[in-house]
């Protein structure tokens, strides 16, 4: 059917003339104006016109959103069969101790390069967040004389903002949270006699990192983040950094963590922090984690971090 020169009366722009379909675009011209649409379900309950071409468009889309669910179906057999691939690579690669553990992080909440995509911990705080964190008064790294954020926070400088964001330049920091879904790696850090921490942990355990938001209560904390740890390294102090295998890492969005409540996986008392910033945690706990954000995510990348995690854990 020849559409072009079509009428149509739309419920937001009146009367218009089709000039053009394409794939998935419709194009109607309104009074000398071009509007561009999308050609779904949507656009036809916003428009009237003879039944002839009401009928056409409905069989088009029905067409078009058939093609649509096949090419998606095909990418995600695509993915999940290059995930399986990384999957058996890594678990080949690797040399499991069962006598480790995985772990959890207790990070102090910085929305640094916040998006509709990551809730933070890639850049600088915010100014409210900042000082939030600063004042404290906990003993956070936030508070203490060595961080310039403290020095940002009294003076509210334009230089000192801009000296901030320069220390996030060429792989620098301003504190390990600011780092961690940048370069995905936390530090074990040190203990109470300022010693190098060393935890219980090793490749191919799952890391998990948590937060609570300013102002709220610790039985609301979310899982932020979560990954198949790679490599066990140490810095020029020799504190330990853990890092993430690129391939199975996964950050919730700030519509799914929420919901990813970290204490849910417990119970009741079962665990705390403790003096220290870590839990270990069993493998039954991790893949009731996996499980868990499979479930709220239908990811594959989810997917194969869980199916990646039971070869080298379980298999």
């Amino acid at each position: 059917m020849e559409i072009k020169g079509k009428k149509i009366l739309h419920k937001k722009f009146g009367e218009g003339i089709v000039t053009a379909l394409e794939g998935d675009r419709i194009l109607v011209e309104f009074n000398g104006t071009e509007k561009l649409f999308a050609c779904s379900e949507a656009f036809l309950g916003m428009i009237s016109a003879e039944d002839e071409l009401i009928s056409y468009l409905n069989d088009y889309i029905a067409d078009v959103e058939s093609r649509n669910s096949e090419l998606k179906a095909n990418r995600l057999a695509e993915l999940e069969k290059r995930l399986r691939v990384r999957q058996t690579d890594f678990a080949e690669s690797k040399e499991i101790n069962r006598d480790c553990y995985n772990m959890a992080a207790d990070a102090i909440y910085c929305d640094g390069g916040r998006s509709e995509d990551c809730v933070g911990f890639n850049g600088v705080c915010s100014d409210d967040v900042l000082e939030q964190n600063v004042n404290a008064n906990d003993g956070r790294w936030c508070t203490k004389h060595e961080c310039r954020c403290g020095v940002y926070a009294e003076e509210r400088s334009t230089a000192v903002r801009r000296e901030l964001d320069r220390l996030m330049e060429d792989g620098g920091f301003v504190c390990p949270e600011s780092r961690m879904l940048r370069d995905w790696v936390i530090s074990e850090g040190v203990d109470n006699d300022r010693l190098p921490r060393r935890l219980n942990i090793g490749e191919g355990k799952l890391c998990v990192l948590t937060t609570v938001e300013p102002g709220d209560e610790e039985e609301n904390r979310y899982i932020f983040a979560m990954y198949i740890i790679d490599n066990i390294d140490e810095d020029i102090n020799g504190v330990a950094r853990v890092w993430a295998d690129s391939r199975f890492k996964y950050a919730f969005t700030p519509g799914q963590a929420p919901k990813m409540k970290f204490w849910a996986f417990f119970a009741e008392e079962e665990e705390s922090w403790g003096k220290d910033k870590f839990i270990l945690l069993d493998d039954e706990v991790c893949i009731t984690i996996l499980e868990a954000a499979l479930e709220l995510t239908d990811d594959p990348s989810v997917k194969a971090m869980l199916a990646c995690y039971r070869e080298l854990n379980f298999g």
